[in-house]
């Protein structure tokens, strides 16, 4: 899920929902706030984001087999 968080009152408001990557637990961002790389428990997917409303454009996944 994508939320916008507004700096002023401190509250999230829902923009989308993206789908792909299973377990999603960690996100980084670009120095400059226009790239978001989730990984999660099958892969990693790389986003373009849009720094006026926080919408995520998928730029492409590896996914593969988890492992133990």
């Amino acid at each position: 899920m994508v939320f916008a968080f507004d700096e002023t009152t401190g509250a999230l408001a829902w923009v989308e929902t993206q789908t792909g990557i299973a377990g999603a637990a960690e996100v980084a961002f670009s120095s400059g706030g226009t790239r978001a790389y989730v990984a999660g428990t099958n892969g990693v997917a790389a986003f373009s984001r849009d720094s006026g409303s926080g919408a995520l454009t998928s730029l492409g996944a590896t996914v593969g087999t988890p492992t133990t």
